[in-house]
């Protein structure tokens, strides 16, 4: 079939290496054009120009003779031997006021002129010039004119046949030069355009690539030259970087959704029919419901806050904001969670300072510090202390919160952040994996950063700092 070449050969006369080709062929040719035509016309000129300059001085020469005293009001014609011209390579003419030829001299026996083609009017004060061909052989004749007294005209005329002959071979010289001229920039400027694309072919096979396999490792080669392309295959790797974390942090979320989903699920279905296999007593019956309905809150809470995570890493999460005095905020955390630190003999110290404002959505960022809150109480020993401040640093509105347990390994410290992930000492403890991955979310979602410090062994310190109310909603530096 015929259609598979002529489609690819339409296809490539679409390609941007095609038009850059074609449009440095159209620059080069008009290039070398011009120039050939400008030496070619320079030449022409100058060769011209001096052989007009050597006819100038014989018409002065000769101006001289035909106007002395023996020649003045001559009007037959003048005898060869008044004049020394026999050795003269030029056409030497005097006429009348009617072209009538009173002396003519030519260089050669055969040469032969029409008398027509010699006439010209010649101004009183200035040369008049012109070509004519010479009858038989064609030879190019370059004749000046000028006035004598009496109506008459003096012409001088050199043959250009060696000028022509000149001018000729010089110009098919620079044509002959050209041409491999041409040649190596048309080649040069394909081999460019080629070297030039090359990091734009490679980011469309790489594409293609990662179109048919699926595999997001695949990487653009940069060539390290530092120009836009270079750059544009250093953005499309870390684009495909970021791309590839992401699908790989979802396929993770994934999985733990369904490992973690699993176990209230299964529990749900246990309770239901444990319920059904037993005796129908209504003791049993309501059991069986509660457990139900705390297994499904319990993977209702973990799809919201779910929801909710992603609703504000993708920037789409409305905040209903208000002005909120943090201090107040943190007051009624730890308010809630009183009961919570007695029953782990726990210490909590306060150091809260008044009138720090923030506009924020008072529910959500309620929620983000009691995860806070809830995770260091969680993980603190028996007998120890959590501490909570609120404090104002210049524009910014800080939040810490911290505790003496385990702290975090060094290893943990940058994934705590990722959704659904629990470091290995945590694995014990009862929760959803998504407290501190919620907490992020919610704080850059209202534009502030949340930051951890920690040693093994000597606890972790949660630090969260967000704009105050009349510093604006941008992140803080």
């Amino acid at each position: 079939m015929s259609s598979g070449p002529s489609e690819a050969r339409r296809r490539w006369f679409r390609t941007v290496g095609f038009h850059l080709n074609a449009w440095y062929a159209f620059v080069l040719v008009t290039g070398l054009a011009a120039t050939y035509l400008t030496v070619a016309f320079l030449t022409g000129y100058a060769v011209e120009q001096a052989d007009r300059q050597i006819i100038v001085a014989k018409l002065e020469e000769y101006w001289a003779r035909f106007e002395g005293p023996d020649f003045r009001d001559l009007t037959s014609e003048i005898p060869a031997s008044a004049l020394r011209v026999e050795d003269e390579p030029f056409l030497v003419r005097v006429s009348d006021a009617k072209n009538r030829a009173l002396f003519t001299h030519v260089p050669e026996a055969n040469l032969v002129f029409e008398e027509r083609s010699l006439e010209v009017i010649t101004a009183p004060d200035r040369h008049t010039w012109t070509r004519v061909r010479s009858v038989g052989d064609g030879r190019a004749w370059t004749i000046g004119t000028t006035a004598l007294s009496g109506g008459r005209r003096l012409q001088i005329g050199m043959s250009s046949h060696h000028s022509d002959t000149i001018v000729s071979h010089l110009r098919r010289t620079v044509l002959l030069g050209f041409l491999p001229l041409l040649a190596l920039g048309l080649l040069g400027g394909i081999y460019l355009t080629r070297r030039a694309l090359r990091p734009v072919r490679n980011l469309s096979d790489t594409m293609r690539a990662i179109e048919r396999s699926g595999d997001l490792g695949a990487r653009v080669t940069e060539p390290g030259t530092g120009d836009e392309l270079d750059e544009l295959s250093g953005l499309f790797n870390r684009l495909m970087t970021a791309q590839e974390r992401l699908v790989t942090a979802m396929r993770e979320s994934l999985d733990n959704v369904a490992h973690d989903l699993r176990t209230p699920l299964a529990r749900l279905r246990g309770s239901a029919e444990a319920a059904l296999a037993g005796p129908p007593e209504q003791v049993t019956l309501q059991e069986a419901l509660a457990d139900c309905l705390e297994e499904a809150e319990r993977a209702g809470a973990m799809l919201k806050t779910l929801m909710d995570i992603s609703e504000a890493q993708a920037g789409v999460m409305t905040l209903a904001r208000e002005e909120v005095d943090l201090a107040e905020l943190a007051q009624d955390v730890l308010e809630l969670y009183e009961y919570v630190a007695e029953d782990h003999g726990l210490e909590v110290t306060r150091d809260l300072a008044p009138g720090v404002v923030v506009s924020a959505d008072k529910m959500r960022l309620f929620r983000a510090a009691a995860n806070l809150v809830d995770n260091a109480l969680k993980y603190t020993p028996s007998g120890r202390a959590v501490h909570v401040a609120v404090r104002a640093a210049g524009e910014v509105a800080e939040l810490e919160v911290a505790d003496e347990g385990p702290g975090i390994a060094p290893e943990d410290v940058d994934r705590i952040w990722d959704r659904l992930y629990r470091a290995d000492k945590s694995r014990s403890e009862a929760g959803l994996g998504l407290g501190l991955s919620f907490v992020k979310a919610i704080v850059e979602a209202h534009g502030g950063a949340v930051s951890v410090t920690t040693k093994p062994g000597g606890g972790a310190r949660f630090l969260i700092r967000i704009p105050t109310a009349h510093a604006g909603h941008s992140a803080p530096g």
